[in-house]
């Protein structure tokens, strides 16, 4: 076995299995923190070694041999704490630990069972969950999903990284069947969590095809508040355009596509043609016309301005308009907009799930 010097105990801590899991992440956070940090497993020759800065071997959990070694293993290093990324590992390494009486501290990833709350719980979200009350009186133009199905729907879409979560994608889900067939649009992307619904939906329900528009560049991100611009400056937003394409490939299966550009600019290009071409998702010809329009880009007043006047004319009558971030903790660029747009438009409904606003427009 690799050894290294002995630490106070409460500095150094055993990953193991150590490429399992939660393991590597914990790592980078652990030594972040500045604790020692040792990975092992009973794998020889693990990759997952050149990650750790001390690396050790051990039995397989179900060798009579493990029992001891584990116990040298720690006695050797100085170990306080240990972290079992597998159930079974840990079910074991407690079982020793507590034969012994050992004051080194075990922590687990997370188990099956704990998965299976997570899933019943979802499950139990999406059968109590109730329409908006705009929804529920409303005329469908399909029938709703099964419950399975809408929670498997909110799922695979909070499996993606983004910043709208199970209330507002709830609302969408349920909006899906009151949707009139036609293009939907969404103008901010980011890594595409709500894209991936909205292509699931669209293929669900057989509305039409998914535009989505967005800059993915620091320049276009000056929202009007300091704490929002500044770090930005700091990512990479070709790498983030790059996950994007990732997140959605699963999804996209000939019905979306983007543009990288503003929401002005990517109207004036949609205005101009109807064909979109990226070497990730291919060749799409769009309609023209959009049952549902997500507007959740730059939330300063002038881009949310521009990206309504950009793209609302081809909103078709009953089609919707969803404004994120209508209350907002930065600005009231959006909450402005969407006042104004409605209070000069023929609206069908409008209602808040979520501090986003769901409007239909009338005709």
């Amino acid at each position: 076995m690799a050894s290294a010097p002995a630490q106070p105990a409460d500095q150094v801590l055993l990953i193991v299995p150590g490429g399992l899991g939660d393991g590597p992440a914990l790592r980078v956070q652990a030594q972040a923190a500045g604790s020692q940090v040792v990975g092992a497993s009973s794998v020889k020759d693990d990759p997952a070694g050149a990650q750790y800065p001390a690396w050790a071997w051990l039995p397989h959990v179900a060798s009579p041999d493990f029992e001891v070694a584990l116990a040298d293993l720690i006695e050797r290093l100085g170990v306080g704490r240990i972290h079992a990324t597998h159930y079974l590992v840990w079910a074991k390494i407690k079982a020793i630990l507590d034969a012994r009486s050992s004051p080194v501290t075990l922590t687990r990833g997370r188990t099956f069972m704990e998965l299976e709350d997570e899933y019943r719980l979802l499950r139990q979200r999406v059968e109590a969950a109730e329409p908006a009350p705009e929804l529920a009186a409303a005329a469908a133009l399909h029938p709703p999903l099964k419950p399975i199905e809408a929670a498997g729907f909110l799922r695979a879409a909070m499996a993606i990284p983004g910043e709208s979560y199970e209330p507002k994608l709830m609302a969408m889900i349920e909006l899906g069947r009151h949707v009139p067939p036609g293009d939907l649009v969404e103008i901010g992307c980011l890594f595409g969590r709500t894209a991936a619904l909205l292509a699931m939906l669209a293929r669900r329900y057989d509305l039409g095809q998914v535009l989505c528009v967005d800059p993915w560049s620091r320049d276009e991100l000056d929202q009007g508040a300091d704490a929002l611009r500044e770090p930005s400056q700091d990512y990479d937003w070709d790498e983030w355009r790059r996950m994007f394409e990732i997140n959605l490939a699963p999804f996209a299966q000939g019905r979306l596509n983007y543009i990288r550009a503003t929401g002005e600019a990517g109207g004036a290009a949609y205005a101009q043609s109807r064909t979109v071409v990226t070497p990730a998702f291919g060749e799409h010809r769009y309609e023209g016309r959009i049952g549902l329009l997500h507007i959740d880009g730059n939330h300063e007043y002038g881009h949310v301005l521009a990206d309504v006047r950009a793209w609302a004319p081809f909103v078709q009558p009953g089609g919707w308009i969803i404004f994120d971030d209508y209350e907002w903790d930065w600005g009231d660029g959006v909450r402005r907009v969407a006042d104004g747009f409605t209070g000069g438009h023929a609206v069908r409904t409008r209602f808040l799930v979520a501090g986003a606003l769901f409007v239909q427009l009338g005709g």
